[in-house]
């Protein structure tokens, strides 16, 4: 039997966030969707068709290693959020605006280290311009960008 493949940093986060954004209640309703790779572009159009507004939440990415430290040891591990409106189609959930606030100050609130695999990480801090507009002809799209510190595990 094939032994389980490891799970990365970048997973454990993505996965960490989707849970804890589906544990609150101003986001009833709102779709949070957390796959990596497949037809994640039908699954968001999906959503977008039925009730309006979704968040995807990307994989943590590690943007600069401090070669100095074991592990390595990720500097900045960025954390993405994506906002995603059709306002013409959204009549129930909080709009682009209201989401892109509510994630920014409730991911700022998240204690990843309480998660399983997290134990070293740091908290999320916002990036100094945490909200960007993506370009987009018929929808609304906000990034919301974190960044955190954390040493990756050791190879098995």
């Amino acid at each position: 039997m094939p032994s389980p493949r490891r799970k990365t940093i970048s997973k454990t986060v993505q996965d960490a966030i989707v849970a804890y954004i589906g544990t609150l209640e101003d986001y009833a309703g709102v779709p949070v969707i957390g796959r990596r790779k497949g037809v994640i572009t039908n699954d968001i159009e999906a959503e977008l068709a039925t009730l309006g507004a979704c968040l995807y939440v990307f994989p943590a990415l590690p943007k600069k290693i401090n070669k100095n430290l074991p592990g390595p040891y990720v500097e900045k591990l960025q954390v993405r959020i994506r906002v995603i409106e059709a306002p013409s189609i959204n009549s129930t959930l909080p709009d682009a605006y209201e989401l892109a606030e509510m994630i920014l100050v409730d991911l700022t609130e998240l204690n990843l280290s309480a998660v399983e695999g997290l134990a070293g990480i740091n908290p999320l801090e916002p990036l100094d311009t945490p909200i960007e507009e993506v370009p987009d002809d018929e929808r609304v799209l906000f990034d919301i960008t974190f960044e955190t510190s954390v040493g990756l595990p050791a190879a098995a």
